[in-house]
């Protein structure tokens, strides 16, 4: 049996509240698999409730309108254009601290770089400064995002 995902005009004062929400729902799973190509899958045995699944789809929705039309913009200026020495500048007394600033920094607006323990302080602010400051983003903006940045030599 197929779901019917509009509203009748009759139909509409009859609903409850939440009814009204899971129609909604409805509608914007449809949206984004058409526009998208989104997949939704039935009978999850942890469904969320009606008002917070809303709320994740508008998210998700507003994310990939934000995305579609985004322009690029370089981790340096999209964290505000801040001033940090060089790391040639710095004395190993000292690299530690800045590293640990610029992270913190970093970190207030939405930038995070990950990497594994082991590696020394200087390597990683050199790379921060030198490489991942020039690097094109996506300028997407939003309450509570961040973007992560993993640093793997290796792959240089």
């Amino acid at each position: 049996m197929r779901k019917q995902y509009y509203l009748m005009e009759e139909d509409k004062n009859e609903l409850t509240p939440e009814e009204k929400i899971r129609k909604e729902n409805d509608l914007l799973k449809l949206k984004m698999m058409a526009e998208q190509g989104a997949k939704f899958f039935e009978g999850s045995e942890t469904e969320l409730s009606p008002t917070i699944e809303n709320e994740w789809l508008n998210y998700i929705q507003n994310f990939e309108e934000l995305h579609k039309n985004a322009k690029k913009i370089s981790v340096y200026k999209l964290i505000g254009e801040p001033t940090f020495e060089a790391e040639a500048n710095l004395d190993d007394a000292s690299i530690t601290k800045k590293l640990n600033e610029l992270l913190e920094y970093m970190g207030e607006h939405g930038v995070c770089l990950d990497y594994m323990d082991g590696y020394d302080d200087r390597v990683i602010y050199k790379f921060i400064v030198d490489e991942l400051f020039r690097y094109e983003m996506d300028d997407v903006r939003m309450d509570g995002m961040v973007s992560h940045f993993i640093y793997e030599p290796e792959f240089d």
